[in-house]
């Protein structure tokens, strides 16, 4: 099945809804076209920090986060270098932002959809080089808060992935959204003031990472890799097609 031959009535009979624990249903208002790529904004992924649009400052500035944008990796572009790519099947690190935005990946990356369980960094930075953006929230990020954050995730689900971060250094009351080598960051998370700038972040920068990849799952299983709470269906069924 190839993501350019579907138009937007074959994505809705592929039914790509995410189903909410609980019961509750979403439908997904993506198109096909949407779950392409649209072109790197960052080049090869291996250069300088890259410019964030003066758009997505100025949303950030009204809501009260934070944005910022990172060099690549120096190990990163020393391993690219001489294999040809940032797939590495051991030990990660970065050293660049708490929260990684580029660099090392494992050669596995993780299904798009909504996560209860954290999603180890190497899976989700392999997303980020697909064209992801990633969405992390803060253990104190519950309750109605995160209700409006999964409703945020399945009204437009291509390309994204809403995870848990538990590491010691985020912020238990924040959401930071990720793309390859940026960063928008709202501490505290507020639905209403944060969820605008969090939107501008996520037109702009999903599917704009440097390999081009449509947003396809892997559909595969890997050490410490969760499945998600609430799966994007449309990048699953691509993903076996």
């Amino acid at each position: 099945m190839c993501i350019r031959h579907l138009s937007p009535r074959h994505i809705a009979a592929l039914g790509v809804i995410a189903l909410f624990a609980g019961g509750a249903v979403a439908q997904a208002s993506d198109t096909d076209a949407t779950y392409t790529a649209r072109g790197s904004t960052v080049g090869s992924g291996l250069g300088t920090a890259p410019q964030i649009d003066a758009a997505i400052q100025a949303a950030a500035g009204r809501a009260g986060c934070t944005t910022r944008s990172f060099p690549a990796e120096a190990n990163g572009v020393a391993y690219a270098n001489v294999n040809g790519n940032l797939h590495s099947p051991g030990a990660l690190t970065w050293s660049l932002s708490s929260v990684p935005t580029n660099g090392l990946h494992f050669p596995v990356w993780a299904d798009y959809g909504f996560y209860n369980q954290p999603v180890p960094y190497g899976y989700q930075v392999h997303d980020l080089e697909h064209g992801a953006v990633v969405i992390h929230y803060g253990a104190k990020v519950t309750g109605p808060r995160l209700t409006a954050l999964r409703q945020f995730w399945a009204d437009h689900a291509a390309f994204i992935l809403v995870v848990p971060d538990r590491s010691p250094s985020f912020p238990k009351n924040a959401v930071v959204a990720t793309s390859w080598q940026r960063w928008i960051s709202c501490k505290p998370f507020a639905p209403a003031k944060s969820l605008p700038a969090i939107k501008a972040f996520r037109d702009a920068y999903r599917g704009t990472g440097p390999e081009g990849a449509s947003a396809i799952n892997a559909n595969a299983t890997a050490p410490g890799l969760p499945q998600p709470l609430a799966p994007d269906l449309t990048s699953a069924l691509l993903g076996r097609g």
